[in-house]
């Protein structure tokens, strides 16, 4: 028998579309991945999510105290906006006394932690005097308020409260970024004063939010993390870009009396290096001579930074450091970090390091935590230059662990 030389034609692959999705896929018209008893789009954005034939999707919340979501937003005092999945639409989240008593905490206590020392007090009263015209604050404020909870839990206790910060967070910033995305004539003076607020809180938010209290399991150690530096890194490279979009210096802004200063005292850097600041060895290893600048060094900037506020002792300047050094690091340094680069991890450490003396609780757990994963790595894969210039960020971080704590578990950097 001859065997035909003509191939079978070619079977295109059939994709299956789904026809089982939860009522809520349906409605905004996305895939769902069928998941039971709630798919992941419902789980991660806090919807109550069915697959009853029988049930019209109203796109619910799961959360207790929450009501039907409408298209329409009823603000009243227990009540603030949500960020629909369905276009720009808005709906309605009630809030029940365990969120009233979040907000009271945070109004007594965690507010109390963002600022110079000398604008604290103004800080509060008119961050919490804009979201009365501007409740879509609230969700951020409660967020805050909840991470400063898990914080504050014994070491090695899981925090109950990670789906409704997720959940918070999640509306927050939507509903923050559509602000933004709005043209800036057509914002208010309470609406602009309540983006300076929130790029701040919400950045605070990313940079206090750890995967875990253990060194070896979080970035650098720790690879594959979604908790390493690009999420506040992100965060706090964009605050500045809000700041001068809204124009705190403006006459009809709340903030106007202190915002210059703030600006001066935070983000204020000398392009010059006077190299005999920092430890000796320092500028050896990144090379610094009387021609280096910003452009042809990719540390420059960041060891600017450094030097201005490397000498003082204040709470206020640890927190200038902080600030500035998220504030301010470029593309090619964040690229750095991310590639785990030694150099820009040492620089990191002495951030950390001097970080963990601002007095923000916002600012107390990563600095102690991913400070000592970072001594923790360079110590495994560093150089002897490296290793001769670290013992200072390690003794500082190993103290404040101590002081929080922490105690020998940061101690054994060395195993």
């Amino acid at each position: 028998m001859v065997e035909s030389d003509t191939k079978p034609p070619r079977q295109r692959k059939t994709h299956r579309k789904s026809r089982l999705g939860c009522k809520n896929c349906k409605l905004r018209s996305v895939k769902c991945d069928e998941s039971k008893p709630a798919c992941q789009r419902c789980s991660s954005s806090g919807f109550a999510c069915s697959y009853a034939l029988t049930q019209t999707a109203a796109l619910q919340l799961c959360r207790a105290g929450a009501g039907v979501l409408s298209s329409q937003p009823v603000l009243h005092d227990y009540r603030i906006p949500l960020a629909l999945p369905v276009g720009s639409a808005t709906g309605v989240y009630s809030l029940g006394p365990g969120h009233v008593a979040a907000l009271q905490r945070f109004s007594e206590r965690d507010v109390w932690g963002f600022g110079l020392s000398s604008v604290r007090g103004v800080l509060r009263s008119r961050a919490l005097a804009l979201a009365s015209s501007n409740p879509f604050m609230l969700h951020v404020f409660i967020a805050l308020t909840l991470i400063h909870d898990a914080q504050l839990l014994p070491l090695g206790m899981k925090p109950p409260h990670a789906s409704p910060i997720a959940f918070h967070l999640y509306h927050g910033t939507a509903l923050y970024r559509r602000l933004l995305a709005q043209p800036l004539h057509a914002l208010t003076a309470s609406q602009k004063d309540a983006l300076w607020i929130c790029a701040s809180f919400l950045g605070a938010a990313s940079f206090a939010q750890m995967e875990s209290t253990e060194p070896s399991r979080v970035w650098p150690m720790q690879s594959g993390t979604t908790a390493g530096p690009e999420a506040w890194l992100r965060m706090g490279q964009g605050k500045p870009i809000v700041w001068k979009h809204v124009d705190t210096h403006s006459e009809d802004s709340v903030f106007k009396d202190m915002a210059q200063a703030h600006a001066v005292d935070l983000l204020h850097t000398d392009p010059a290096l006077s190299r005999d600041v920092l430890p000796p060895g320092f500028y050896d290893l990144y090379e610094i001579s009387d021609t280096s600048t910003p452009d042809n060094n990719p540390y420059f900037s960041m060891l600017s930074i450094l030097e201005t506020f490397y000498s003082a002792d204040s709470h206020d300047s640890a927190l200038g450091l902080l600030v500035a050094f998220t504030s301010c690091i470029d593309e090619q340094l964040n690229q750095l970090l991310e590639a785990k680069d030694h150099r820009a991890l040492l620089l990191l450490a002495y951030v950390h390091a001097k970080s963990t003396s601002c007095g923000s609780w916002w600012a107390a757990q990563r600095p102690i935590i991913e400070g000592a994963s970072i001594c923790k790595y360079l110590e495994q894969n560093g150089d002897s230059q490296i290793m001769s210039l670290l013992e200072y960020p390690r003794s500082m971080i190993a103290q404040a662990g101590q002081r929080f704590g922490y105690g020998a578990r940061l101690l054994q950097a060395r195993e």
